[in-house]
């Protein structure tokens, strides 16, 4: 939800519907062999996969999520498939993450 939010609210909610904006906010979340499958399905159904937002807009506007708490956020993440963890990340490691997949 942290990654989709930030994508709704710097597009007014008008480029992507909500299921997209959650669809684009769970690749970079997941472990890589997750994020394969997750690739394959997300393609399947037409869902984007890379955002044209810039990672830093997207950063910025993560800074505003109720999850922030400083310069970390605490964001769940993936590491095998049916399991999920919630884990506290600095902004600089979320911003690793999510350039994985912005195009600029």
């Amino acid at each position: 939800h942290t990654l989709a939010h930030a994508v709704e609210s710097i597009n007014d909610m008008e480029k992507y519907h909500h299921g997209e904006c959650e669809a684009i906010g769970m690749v970079p979340m997941c472990a890589d062999s997750v994020k394969q499958r997750l690739l394959k399905v997300l393609n399947k159904l037409n869902l984007p996969t890379v955002l044209s937002e810039s990672a830093q807009q997207l950063i910025s506007a993560c800074k505003h999520d109720k999850k922030t708490n400083g310069d970390n956020i605490t964001v769940v993440t993936v590491q095998q498939v049916g399991s999920f963890q919630m884990q506290k990340l600095s902004f600089e490691e979320f911003s690793e993450l999510i350039r994985k997949v912005t195009l600029n």
